[in-house]
């Protein structure tokens, strides 16, 4: 009995054991929400035009819609800097290599954008800068290469000016 007590309390010492021996570990385990916000001129879209915004990629020439809503950066929104986020496109563009995401707007007009997210194992996710384990390896907005973003808090929100 004594010895069945001292494997127990091995094992149990061993999965709940320092993580050190693994590298870093405070890299996100889940695939983070796509943001971003949208200007012309340099100017935020007007909040109707954000509201009604439509996200979607094909499926063998069917639009597949993405749930699209207003980002909540902060519990007060604050700065209400318009931002919109897609908890899917990470998703899909790393299990189901869909690369190709179209905004459509309320007057029938559409935005491309090409973003590419990739999975990293363990390893890789220790030595990668973005600290996570779905970085985006490429971003595209109607063919131009995006990268400018903006931090707040721990959300990274990409900038796309029409």
């Amino acid at each position: 009995m004594k010895n069945l007590i001292t494997i127990l309390l091995l094992i149990v010492l061993s999965l709940t054991g320092c993580n050190k021996r693994w590298g870093r570990t405070d890299h996100r385990d889940m695939p983070p929400n796509f943001s971003f916000t949208l200007k012309k001129s340099g100017v935020k879209l007007d909040d109707k035009t954000l509201d009604n915004i439509k996200m979607y990629y094909l499926d063998n020439g069917w639009k597949r819609y993405v749930i699209l809503r207003r980002a909540i950066i902060n519990e007060q929104d604050t700065q209400n800097i318009g931002a919109l986020s897609a908890s899917e496109v990470s998703i899909l563009s790393t299990t189901e290599n869909v690369k190709n995401f179209y905004l459509e707007y309320q007057d029938g007009t559409t935005d491309a954008l090409y973003i590419n997210y990739r999975h990293l194992g363990r390893d890789e996710a220790n030595n990668h800068s973005c600290n996570c384990y779905y970085p985006i390896e490429s971003l595209k907005f109607n063919n131009t290469v995006i990268t400018s973003n903006l931090r707040i808090n721990d959300n990274i929100i990409y900038n796309f000016d029409k």
